[in-house]
């Protein structure tokens, strides 16, 4: 691990990318807000991109932490509202520098976040992509329930991929001149996938992504999520992604066939056999 000492005279600059939209919640968003600016090491830049018009509360998070940060707070207004993945590529044009880290408008930072993913960035100039694993909670950060792992080298998380999403969207951390090279989001997968989609394009390009085996955010969950999942709408997405991924070559007509048919039986699965796959399968307890 890089000593505290070096990573101060050595500091790479960073942005942190934020989309916001009208439904989140005031509350969590300035929560978000604060695990961010309370870090460790604090970035250089927050860009915060407004998804459309906002409510007035949301607004006033905002305009209250531009008052004590100015220096730090980019925001991005757009007209109306374009979706997860257009928004963060319009965020990402306006970032300042090239080392870019990712974050959700209700989800919190771990105390040295950006310390510890700087400093791996720093000592691997080649590393392009890093995430990291999350804590899962519902009511309380302290109140952790699950971590959802991630595999951690290349060839685990290119094996990964063929199956799951091989990072948590919220931990990542890019070199943002090599995203915008493999195309950065896009629009077609705009329901959940444009990260996924993303990750995959880095991997096919040969680029070094690697992940953490710590916990770097804190995630909100519970039953609505569950409840997404069975969404018939998103299991149509998830679909078409995975001909997406066969069409590519990243994965075979085999694991198309087999990898859709467990996608639409957990789609289809009551609430509470999802609720204890998500628990004994798709996740780990936490330790207590």
């Amino acid at each position: 691990m890089l000593k505290i000492g070096v990573l101060v005279m050595n500091n790479l600059k960073f942005s942190v990318l934020i989309s916001v939209y009208k439904k989140e919640s005031p509350l969590y968003f300035k929560e978000c807000m604060e695990s961010i600016l309370l870090n460790s090491v604090i970035p250089d830049e927050i860009v915060i991109v407004e998804d459309g018009e906002l409510t007035e509360e949301l607004y006033n998070v905002i305009n209250q932490f531009e008052c004590k940060y100015e220096n730090i707070i980019k925001r991005v207004p757009l007209d109306k509202n374009v979706g997860l993945g257009q928004a963060l590529n319009k965020g990402l044009e306006k970032c300042s520098y090239n080392l870019v880290a990712r974050m959700d408008a209700d989800d919190i930072c771990a105390p040295n976040r950006f310390e510890i993913q700087i400093a791996e960035f720093q000592k691997d100039s080649e590393l392009i992509l890093l995430g990291s694993y999350i804590n899962e909670f519902d009511r309380y950060p302290e109140e952790v329930n699950l971590v959802r792992k991630v595999p951690l080298e290349q060839s685990e998380i290119i094996k990964f991929a063929k199956i799951r999403n091989p990072f948590n969207h919220m931990t990542v951390m890019f070199r943002k001149d090599k995203i915008l090279e493999v195309g950065s989001y896009r629009k077609v997968f705009d329901i959940g996938y444009e990260d996924y989609d993303l990750w995959v394009r880095v991997l096919k390009a040969g680029y070094k992504a690697k992940n953490l085996d710590i916990p770097l955010v804190y995630v909100r969950t519970g039953k609505a999520m569950l409840k997404r999942r069975g969404n018939k709408k998103r299991l149509r997405t998830a679909l078409y992604f995975r001909k997406h991924l066969k069409d590519i070559g990243f994965i075979n007509s085999f694991e198309f066939i087999v990898y859709s048919l467990l996608t639409i039986i957990f789609s289809f699965s009551p609430i509470i056999l999802k609720g204890w796959l998500y628990k004994n399968i798709l996740r780990s307890k936490a330790q207590s």
